[in-house]
């Protein structure tokens, strides 16, 4: 019976140990990419994207992918201006809006779909998505630079109506990477919490 006892016991310790390395025994198990503190909020990017680093407006960048067929990444940026900067939830929407055409030309106002929640941490979210052509500009989104249309793109929007104001979300790619990676897009915006 002794035998039995310390083998089981050992296996059992064996389980543990096994646990412990797999990351199973302590918070939520998942890793966790750079934090980011911005507008009295903090969150987390997916330790899978690629950081380029902060650069003029942008106070972070990412790179995901691409993934299949397509042959461009999808761009993650976080803007912050501070408090009463950067335009309103409503104006910003229509400027997202207008970096997108529908399939063939035309507005993308009815392909928008938008949402507004609030979160455990007791924050407004907006968000925006559509898919259609993306009018890329060499010169970035605020450029009067001439416009490539990028057909079979997808951008999501958010907007975190932060503490010490408003922080701007965005993922714009090809569609199947930007849909590869929406899922952390999103984690990362709705579990953002109050710093």
């Amino acid at each position: 019976m002794r035998a039995i006892c310390n083998s089981v016991a050992s296996w059992a310790a064996l389980g543990l140990l096994v646990v412990g390395i797999l990351g199973c025994g302590g918070g939520d198990g998942e890793a966790k990419g750079p934090r980011v503190d911005l507008g009295g909020v903090t969150f987390y990017a997916s330790p899978d994207w690629i950081d380029v680093g902060a650069s003029g407006m942008r106070a972070a960048n990412y790179k995901v992918g691409p993934v299949g067929e397509d042959e461009e990444a999808a761009e993650v940026t976080v803007f912050f201006f501070g408090g009463g900067q950067g335009g309103d939830i409503d104006a910003n929407m229509r400027r997202w809006v207008g970096q997108m055409q529908a399939p063939g030309g035309g507005s993308a106002e009815e392909l928008a779909h938008q949402t507004t929640l609030t979160t455990d941490a007791d924050l407004f979210e907006h968000f925006l998505e559509i898919d259609g052509t993306f009018l890329k500009s060499s010169g970035g989104p605020m450029s009067r630079a001439p416009k490539t249309p990028m057909e079979g793109w997808r951008l999501v929007g958010a907007i975190i109506e932060a503490p010490q104001g408003n922080v701007f979300f965005k993922v714009v790619g090809p569609a199947a990477t930007v849909r590869a990676m929406e899922d952390d897009f999103r984690k990362m915006v709705l579990e953002a919490e109050r710093s």
